[in-house]
């Protein structure tokens, strides 16, 4: 009896463990696919200094998100809502680091937006002055529409 149970206990055991390899093809499990995007405006504005994201998905909410944020260097364009959505990407990151979309993916129950923090420049190097820490990258991303929930997925890679 004894024996049984000690073979049981280890099946069970090898069963258990098995299911904490990394699986290196993890996103294909879950269904996730590539979908398109566009990056629509990059840059940097100084009125939103905590992280944000938002779907505008009309253009009374677009011209809401717009009027937010003065501050933006980038192109301000014309989407159209008809088809498109837009991500908003307002990041918290310090001086010396910008934002960027590897990816975007969808499966039957999410989209998926990958984004990475690239630091341009050693941060010990960076400028220390109070408008260089107020100054923090955006990105609007334009999708098309969608009832999906988004969510966000960040990693980090330095260029310096």
């Amino acid at each position: 009896m004894k024996y049984v149970a000690s073979v049981i206990f280890s099946f069970l055991a090898i069963l258990g463990v098995s299911g904490c390899v990394s699986n290196t093809e993890a996103n294909h499990d879950n269904g996730f696919e590539n979908t398109s995007y566009s990056v629509i405006s990059e840059g940097n504005q100084t009125d939103i200094q905590s992280q944000r994201h938002e779907i505008v998905s009309d253009s009374e909410s677009y011209s809401a998100l717009l009027s937010s944020v003065p501050s933006i260097t980038g192109e301000i364009p014309s989407p159209n809502f008809s088809t498109n959505s837009i991500v908003s990407i307002f990041s918290d990151f310090g001086p010396c680091t910008d934002i960027e979309v590897s990816s975007v993916e969808e499966n039957s129950e999410t989209l998926l937006v990958n984004l990475v923090q690239v630091y341009t420049v050693d941060p010990g190097l960076c400028d220390p002055s109070p408008e260089a820490f107020s100054t923090k990258p955006y990105l609007l991303i334009s999708i098309k529409n969608t009832s999906k929930p988004v969510s966000f997925k960040y990693r980090r890679r330095n260029d310096f």
